[in-house]
């Protein structure tokens, strides 16, 4: 059960949509809500931002450094505004939090103390990258504890959540929380067990089932037979999916779902928000 949120933001699109993700599961929870901005120590002591300032001859690296060092924290004081209105419009509080340091470092600290963590698939600087997601959300993805919500740059409201089910036991801490997600937002739950072939496939959704016979939850159980990967994108483009849960490391019967294959594989192509638990 999910009793506090921690939506990190860095202003850019896909941070604005996890904001209002993260406001739709802290409203359907009932549960606290935080909001956290990172500044960036690096860009404190780059020495490009030293070589910049020294080839101008305008002033000293000294006299300057305050100068950027109140711009970055008037940056980090507008995107948590931003956070902040979407919350309240929503009806919400939320408890505002600005750090310094290493930016996947402190999230990943202070994600340690919640329940979920909610943050934009790509941030600020997404235009310099030709794959589907941010370095940040990669280095944050392998490091947390916690189950973390990627989130892409087009909020919709969720109707069909879909579980990627293998068998392993983070499989089946992603079917727990897609349970409670589905009981919470009154929607069915559909669940998806990819196979070499339809009895081994059959023997693990049985699991699944189980499972969801104990909850309150409708869902409907499939098999599809091929990559996971594939298997998953596909399902995106026939809309079957706007909410994807799956475990991060997957040791499962089926297929073995690592993140670096599968999980990163699934990050990069679909395009839908993205729950990984642990």
């Amino acid at each position: 059960m999910l009793h506090s949120i921690l939506v990190a933001v860095d202003g850019s699109p896909t941070s604005l949509s996890a904001a209002r993700y993260a406001a739709l599961f802290a409203k359907a929870f009932e549960c606290k809500l935080r909001g956290l901005y990172v500044v960036d120590v690096r860009m404190r002591e780059t020495p490009l931002i030293r070589d910049l300032v020294a080839s101008t001859g305008l002033m000293p690296f000294q006299e300057y450094q305050p100068r950027l060092e109140e711009l970055m924290e008037t940056r980090a004081d507008t995107h948590l505004a931003a956070l902040r209105d979407i919350v309240v419009a929503e009806g919400l509080e939320i408890q505002l939090e600005k750090q310094t340091g290493l930016i996947e470092e402190v999230i990943v600290k202070r994600a340690m103390s919640v329940d979920l963590l909610v943050m934009g698939q790509r941030g600020e600087h997404a235009q310099h990258r030709t794959d589907g997601f941010g370095t940040t959300a990669e280095a944050v993805l392998r490091r947390s504890s916690r189950p973390v919500l990627l989130c892409p740059d087009d909020y919709r409201q969720i109707m069909r959540p879909l579980v990627a089910y293998d068998g392993s036991d983070k499989s089946s801490r992603a079917l727990a929380l897609g349970a409670q997600i589905a009981e919470r937002l009154l929607l069915p739950l559909r669940i998806l067990a990819v196979a070499d072939n339809e009895r081994s496939g059959e023997e693990v959704l049985h699991e699944a089932i189980d499972y969801m016979d104990s909850t309150r939850a409708d869902y409907e159980a499939f098999i599809r037979l091929g990559d996971p990967a594939e298997e998953i994108v596909l399902c995106q483009r026939e809309k079957l999916i706007d909410l994807m849960l799956m475990g991060a490391y997957g040791h499962g019967r089926l297929v073995k779902w690592l993140l670096g294959s599968v999980t990163e594989d699934v990050m990069k192509r679909v395009a839908t928000p993205l729950l990984v638990t642990r």
